[in-house]
């Protein structure tokens, strides 16, 4: 399943699969889309790569090496 979420600050787009949001912890907790929205919010000076990395960054974090049975796919594209 696809997702796409425009963020108002400094025109992005990113397009994900579920697997982004549905990324799960060892207490089975999912990452969710508040996690998401608050990385790309904190991101917003950032290129499109760092957005891309730092989104990497907080779900290997999160799942702290959890294998996760869902795809993670990311497109992130920042207009200037």
């Amino acid at each position: 399943m696809l997702n796409m979420m425009k963020a108002k600050l400094n025109i992005k787009r990113m397009i994900y699969t579920d697997g982004v949001t549905e990324a799960i912890n060892k207490a089975g907790e999912e990452f969710g889309m508040e996690r998401l929205k608050n990385i790309i919010i904190n991101s917003k000076y950032e290129t499109a790569e760092n957005i891309l990395n730092n989104i990497i960054k907080e779900i290997e974090k999160f799942t702290y090496g959890i294998p996760q049975f869902d795809d993670i796919t990311l497109l992130v594209i920042k207009f200037k």
